[in-house]
């Protein structure tokens, strides 16, 4: 039995595929096929198609299709609704899914992948690498949570977001304040640092009950 055609998002791997409506903790509504789900990153990864008329003579009625992609972390995630029914799969297709994922999967250019990296990621590796001395855990795992969406650095022992968003220690939302009243910008970094200390939690008491 498939799971509920709407849930939250503990395991979300079934989906991979099929056609989704996804609520983020912003409130923002997206719909797109399931190209991915990482586990290891907790990560999932959605493809809106999109028609592009290029402008041909109605005789030719030429169209690009093209793709936007979103990548979401599970935990940024508040709801999933499946908006068709998973399809049976062959035996060549479960034995080799890489042949058959659409958009297909093509060769990739590690080189290209280095000159066109990503600014904001290197941003944050380069800032990670310069953790002020004495940031607490909490500290850092806040840093590198926020990071993966949004432009941060360190300013003292204070994360700053976006050049306005200040995250003082102890990296709570209490002591989170923007320096030009940008109430949206706010929320969206409490939203964020709250999620990831529900998930710090969650973390420390499972270790606890392994620990015994």
């Amino acid at each position: 039995m498939p799971p509920p055609q709407s849930s939250h998002l503990f395991t979300v791997d079934w989906v991979i595929g099929l056609k989704i409506k996804i609520i983020t903790a912003f409130r923002d509504e997206i719909c797109g096929r399931v190209y991915a789900f990482d586990a290891a990153s907790n990560t999932i990864t959605l493809f809106s198609a999109v028609e592009l008329n290029t402008g041909s003579s109605p005789a030719v009625n030429t169209m690009l299709h093209a793709c936007t992609v979103h990548t979401w972390k599970i935990s940024h995630l508040e709801s999933v609704q499946v908006l068709e029914k998973p399809v049976q799969k062959s035996a060549e297709e479960t034995a080799a899914p890489f042949t058959t994922a659409v958009p297909a999967i093509g060769p990739i250019s590690l080189p290209s992948l280095e000159v066109k990296g990503n600014p904001k990621a290197k941003n944050a590796r380069a800032s990670i690498s310069q953790i002020p001395n004495g940031v607490s855990n909490d500290g850092r795992a806040i840093f590198m949570a926020l990071s993966k969406t949004l432009p941060c650095k360190w300013n003292g022992k204070s994360i700053a977001v976006l050049d306005d968003i200040i995250v003082d220690p102890p990296y709570t939302a209490n002591a989170t304040k923007s320096l030009r009243n940008d109430v949206n910008g706010l929320g969206r970094v409490r939203t964020v640092l709250e999620g990831e200390r529900r998930r710090m939690e969650e973390s420390r008491k499972a270790n606890e009950k392994k620990g015994g």
